[in-house]
């Protein structure tokens, strides 16, 4: 599922077993239901806390099961110059989990890269699954 700035992106999981987003610098990623359908996002947050697209999401009627806020990793190699976040979210057991896979990368976007931090992350939504 794409980045695109100013913008929520989601899509309906169906019957694939997992779901990937990213890069992350500051966006929130998120699973939750939309018409009984499970859906991941990656919803954008490019102006703040007062930034459009969020009212504009969180105004959309849908069940939230997991959100959290993906900022850039807090210390990253000697000599990085550039890294990106990556969530990965995998739905093959009940209760679905998220991992978040820090990476070294050529340049600011780039989607290829060292791993050099993986990590399991917890909801800051109160829903539980």
């Amino acid at each position: 599922m794409p980045y695109r700035a100013r913008q929520s992106v989601y899509s309906l999981v169906g019957t694939r077993p997992w779901a990937v987003s990213g890069p992350y610098s500051g966006c929130y990623f998120e699973i939750g239901k939309i018409g009984g359908k499970y859906y991941v996002a990656h919803v954008s947050r490019e102006s703040g806390p007062t930034d459009e697209n969020l009212g504009a999401w969180d105004g959309v009627t849908k069940q939230v099961l997991f959100r959290k806020r993906i900022r850039m990793h807090a210390s990253l190699p000697k000599n990085t110059k550039a890294a990106e976040a990556i969530v990965f979210a995998n739905f093959e057991s009940t209760s679905p989990s998220v991992t978040r896979v820090d990476i070294v990368v050529q340049k600011t976007g780039a989607m290829i890269g060292r791993v050099f931090s993986v990590e399991s992350l917890v909801s800051d939504s109160t829903t539980a699954w």
